[in-house]
C-alpha cells in the first residue's frame, strides 16, 4: 500500500492528460470561483497535489480507492465531500471517473491559480542501485 506520509510526489496526471484525450481538464469561471472538471480513466493512478485551501469535490461519475494520510477508503459516484487542506490524495480510478473540484479565487489564469491553490512540495531525488530505491 502506498504511505502518503512518505514523501509521495505528484504523478499520472500529467501522463494521462498526454494520452487521453476524455482527460482533458474543463475550466470554469465565475466571479471568485474556480471549478476543474477532469475524467480519469479505469486503471489510472493519480498521486494529487496539496491544495492551500479546503476545497468541494464532487465525484459524478465512476469508482475509486483513495488513500490519504488518515487511511484509505473506496469512493463511488455519486458523492461530494470538503477536501481539507494540506489533504495528500493517492487516486486508484476502477471505472472511468468524472471527479470536479470548486475553489474559491478571484483568478482567471491558470498558472496563477495554480501557484495561488497549491502547495509547492519539494521533487525528491529517487536513485536506483541494484535495483533499490532509497
Amino acid at each position: 500500500m502506498l504511505d502518503c506520509k512518505d514523501g509521495v510526489e505528484s504523478m499520472g496526471l500529467e501522463q494521462i492528460l498526454d494520452t487521453d484525450k476524455r482527460a482533458q481538464p474543463e475550466n470554469l469561471f465565475t466571479p471568485g470561483i474556480y471549478v476543474r472538471k477532469l475524467v480519469m480513466p479505469a486503471g489510472t493512478l493519480v498521486v494529487a497535489k496539496r491544495h492551500a485551501q479546503e476545497h468541494v469535490c464532487i465525484i459524478s461519475q465512476g469508482r475509486a480507492t483513495v488513500t490519504t494520510e488518515l487511511g484509505t477508503q473506496e469512493i463511488c459516484a455519486p458523492m461530494h465531500f470538503i477536501s481539507q487542506a494540506g489533504a495528500k490524495r493517492v487516486v486508484l480510478v476502477h471505472e472511468d471517473m468524472v471527479w470536479t473540484t470548486i475553489h474559491r479565487t478571484d483568478k482567471t489564469d491558470l498558472a496563477e491559480i495554480e501557484d495561488e491553490l497549491i502547495i509547492k512540495e519539494p521533487l525528491r531525488a529517487l536513485a536506483a542501485t541494484e535495483g533499490e530505491l532509497p
